[in-house]
């Protein structure tokens, strides 16, 4: 187990090291409402992760690992219409990205990204899905050692701007899309020509919809912010937050590429009514990420104490930034908490149930982000997505616990009735 987490760690830690390295490009190069631009469409972009999770990952890991056997041609019927979705959705992105000020090669440069990357990213769900996890490192070593090298040119040829580092992201991860090998890929590009469209619609009825609709509500009580402050105010006003939550990229992703690496073993564990090994990898996932986010901090405080001003190189005031950086901080780690349990819901199936939390948590949220960003402006905003977060956090908790309780008592019955006869 340990050896998988190291894996998936190490993937999220690389991948988010690039980011961060082309961020911090970014924000000492460009105008404020240009970095706020580039951190909005990163923004949408991670929304896209969590749609694809929802729509694409999360039924697949079900259907491939709670039904026996798996109905044919199920994986190729996700890729074809992840494929579909993810390229009429990056093609909205080039319009967005003009319309914010930006040229066209640049919002064209964003659509290829974002299409890139989200088939990457399923691409990932995939093989976790079948249990290929070093496929998945491979791929993450692949992007960040293409974005860094490509990162390291761009600076010492004075070339960076954000089409540059766009298309950067594209080339890492295109050829980390390769990089999962011939078998993903194989069945992508037969899925593409040739998948049927039924296991995916019957995916969606049972889990896909009620998985969107816990997505667009967690994105509402986590992110509604960023939408909301760069439509009132404007890019430049969304660029301190965007450069605050650069420095917690780590831990996002180490919980999304976590819950892809352990969806499938805790449906299986589920499956077979393990329900003590289901307890124990929820714990163990638990402790791995909060140990992520306390080095994550440690990391955080050095560079705010030291760097800030060389980073930020006096583009932005450093009151605000530190004062983001805790609303941050406190924001992840209730995302931490909240992680392992809802990867838990999500191997059960329990999509509706979750999709409701994040409902409850979302109808708190977004009115108290619009009121805070009106009475006090942007920078609290992040009280409101802090609220938010902790009433999720709360509701997924003892929803967790409930299910996992009624499945012990199921099981103990039926241990208890096959005893009987």
């Amino acid at each position: 187990m340990f050896r998988r987490f190291i894996l998936a760690i190490g993937g999220s830690a690389g991948v988010a090291l690039s980011g961060f390295i082309l961020s911090v490009l970014l924000l000492r190069t460009v105008t404020p409402a240009q970095f706020g631009v580039y951190g909005f469409m990163q923004v949408v972009v991670a929304l896209g992760y969590g749609v694809s999770n929802a729509l694409f990952g999360s039924p697949l890991t079900v259907a491939l690992n709670r039904t026996e056997p798996p109905k044919s041609d199920t994986a190729e019927s996700y890729f074809k219409a992840s494929f579909l979705i993810s390229l009429i959705t990056s093609l909205l992105l080039a319009p967005l990205t003009i319309g914010f000020g930006e040229l066209p090669e640049t919002g064209a440069a964003f659509s290829v990204s974002a299409m890139l990357m989200w088939t990457r990213w399923f691409g990932r769900s995939y093989a976790n899905a079948v249990h290929q996890h070093k496929r998945v490192a491979v791929s993450d070593a692949c992007y960040t050692v293409i974005t860094l090298i490509g990162a390291a040119f761009i600076f010492v040829l004075n070339e960076v701007s954000i089409k540059n580092v766009v298309s950067l992201q594209s080339l890492g991860a295109g050829l980390g899309v390769l990089a999962l090998g011939f078998k993903p890929l194989a069945v992508q590009l037969r899925g593409i020509w040739n998948g049927p469209a039924a296991p995916f619609r019957q995916g969606f009825k049972e889990q896909g919809r009620h998985a969107l609709l816990g997505v667009i509500t967690t994105e509402a009580t986590a992110n509604v912010h960023s939408y909301l402050v760069t439509l009132m105010l404007g890019p430049a006003a969304f660029a301190p937050l965007a450069a605050s939550v650069l420095l917690f990229r780590p831990v996002p992703l180490a919980i999304l590429s976590l819950t892809q690496l352990e969806r499938p073993r805790l449906a299986q564990l589920l499956r077979d009514t393990q329900m003590e090994a289901a307890w124990r990898a929820i714990r163990f996932f638990r402790g791995t990420v909060l140990t992520f986010w306390i080095f994550n901090l440690a990391l955080i405080y050095w560079i705010v104490t030291h760097y800030l001003n060389v980073v930020t190189r006096g583009h932005y005031d450093s009151q605000i930034i530190i004062q983001a950086t805790y609303f941050w901080a406190a924001i992840m780690g209730l995302r931490c908490l909240r992680g392992p349990e809802s990867a838990l819901l999500q191997a059960n199936g329990d999509f509706k149930p979750l999709a409701r939390v994040t409902v409850i948590s979302s109808l708190v949220t977004i009115p108290l982000v619009i009121t805070l960003i009106y009475y006090f402006g942007a920078i609290w905003s992040l009280a409101g997505i802090c609220i938010g977060e902790f009433i999720a956090t709360t509701l997924c908790t003892l929803l967790a616990g409930k299910k996992l309780r009624v499945l012990k008592i199921k099981n103990a019955s039926e241990t208890k009735l096959m005893k009987g006869t």
